[in-house]
């Protein structure tokens, strides 16, 4: 696989990685604590299910696209939760942001040269929001969630 082959399994892998990572972050907001231990979790099933699941899509890009979507949907799904690790919930919370931020914004850059720069990242950055309000609405709607 050429190295321009790569950059569209790593932007699949790690946009999902990170999507799912704002997902627990929101979804645990109220117990910082279990932050890490649940995105670690995530990012073992997104390495597996996201390998695979490109694998047996019967895609063109073979076994190595597989193993860079799963390598990045796992790195995305853990990184923006690593903060929780070392800082208080509220440092912690906002070095989280700053990162799923940042990711996004280097999704958008590589993804610049077929939409424009400025919907790239209008993509980008409305899709998370999109993901924290759909998870904000699950979790009104759980027993529980909302709490």
């Amino acid at each position: 696989m050429r190295a321009r082959g790569w950059v569209r399994p790593a932007i699949f892998g790690a946009f999902d990685g990170i999507t799912c990572c704002l997902g627990v972050i929101l979804s645990l907001e109220h117990e910082p604590r279990l932050i890490l231990p649940a995105a670690a979790g995530v990012a073992a099933a997104e390495m597996v299910g996201m390998a695979a699941g490109e694998w047996q899509s019967a895609s063109d890009n073979g076994f190595a696209a597989s193993i860079v979507v799963g390598a990045t949907a796992g790195l995305g799904a853990v990184l923006p939760a690593i903060p929780y690790a070392a800082l208080p919930a509220a440092a912690a919370r906002w070095c989280s942001v700053t990162v799923l931020l940042a990711v996004s914004a280097a999704i958008a850059w590589l993804r610049a040269d077929s939409r424009g720069r400025r919907r790239a990242f209008a993509e980008s950055y409305g899709i998370l929001a999109v993901v924290a309000v759909v998870v904000w609405v699950v979790q009104l709607l759980t027993p529980g969630g909302g709490a």
